[in-house]
C-alpha cells in the first residue's frame, strides 16, 4: 500500500491537509498489500471494477468463473430483450464475451508454454490500455447496470427522486447510467455488481465504514474491493 501513499499524498502538504484520509491509507496497510490507481474519469468505476475482477480470475487455474459469468450474461440478455430498447447491446455484448474468452485463452497459453508468471497480467494491461478496445466493454457494463435497474423497478423507483409520468425509470437510466463518461452513482454500482453476481465492497479513504454493495451467497470464488478517494 505504499503506492497509495505515494499516489495520493506524495507532497507533505497533502499529508498535513488531508488529515484523516492520510491516516486511513496508513491503516489500510494492515489489511491490504497492493494498490492500483485508476484514472479518475467517468468510466473509472467500470474500469476498476472489471479489471480487479479479471485480475483475480486470471489467478485461478480453472475456468469455472469465466463459464459462470458467461451464463449470467445470457440471463441479462434475456432481460434486455424484454425491454425492447434500441441500443448497442448486441455489439457490446460480443466485445465483452470476447474479453472473457481472451482471458481463458491467456490462461491456456500460460499453462502450456514457458510464459512468465506475469504473462496474463501483461496481456490484460495491454488490453485495458487501448481506449478503442475498452469503449464497447464500458458500454456493455453500463447497459447491464441499466437493464438490471429497469428490470427491478419495484426496488429502484422508490430510491430515485422526481420520477413520474413524464420522467420514468428508463428515462433516468438513459440519462444517468448509459451515456459514456457518466459517473457511476451508488445505484449503478449496486446494479452492476448484483447483475453479474460479483461480490463488491467499497472502502472510503476519506473515512466512514466500508460498504458491502453485493455479498453473494456462500464463499465467493472472486470478490472485488474498491478504494474510493473523493479528493480526486
Amino acid at each position: 500500500m505504499n503506492e497509495a501513499l505515494e499516489h495520493y499524498y506524495s507532497d507533505p502538504v497533502d499529508q498535513s491537509m488531508s488529515g484523516q484520509g492520510y491516516l486511513n491509507v496508513m491503516n489500510l496497510q494492515e489489511a491490504y498489500s497492493e494498490f492500483r490507481p485508476v484514472r479518475g474519469d467517468g468510466d473509472c468505476f467500470y474500469r476498476s471494477f472489471i479489471f480487479s475482477y479479471l485480475e483475480q480470475v486470471l489467478d485461478r487455474q480453472d475456468t469455472c468463473e469465466e463459464d459462470r459469468v458467461l451464463d449470467v450474461i445470457e440471463r441479462v440478455a434475456s432481460r434486455y430483450a424484454h425491454l425492447t430498447w434500441t441500443s448497442r447491446f448486441s455489439v457490446s455484448r460480443k466485445a465483452f464475451e470476447k474479453l472473457i474468452k481472451n482471458v481463458m485463452k491467456w490462461k491456456r497459453q500460460r499453462d502450456t508454454s514457458a510464459s512468465s508468471s506475469s504473462y496474463c497480467e501483461d496481456k490484460l494491461l495491454e488490453f485495458f490500455n487501448s481506449d478503442t478496445i475498452m469503449q464497447p466493454i464500458f458500454v456493455f457494463l453500463r447497459l447491464v447496470a441499466a437493464v438490471w435497474i429497469c428490470s427491478h423497478s419495484d426496488y429502484f423507483e422508490p430510491l430515485i427522486a422526481d420520477l413520474g409520468e413524464t420522467y420514468n425509470l428508463q428515462d433516468w437510466c438513459f440519462q444517468n447510467v448509459i451515456p459514456c463518461g457518466e459517473w457511476a452513482d451508488h445505484l449503478a454500482v449496486m446494479a452492476l455488481a448484483t447483475a453479474l453476481e460479483i461480490p463488491l465492497r467499497v472502502k472510503h479513504l476519506n473515512g466512514g465504514p466500508a460498504q458491502d454493495i453485493y455479498t453473494g451467497q456462500g464463499v465467493p470464488a472472486v470478490h472485488v474491493i474498491l478504494l474510493l478517494y473523493s479528493g480526486n
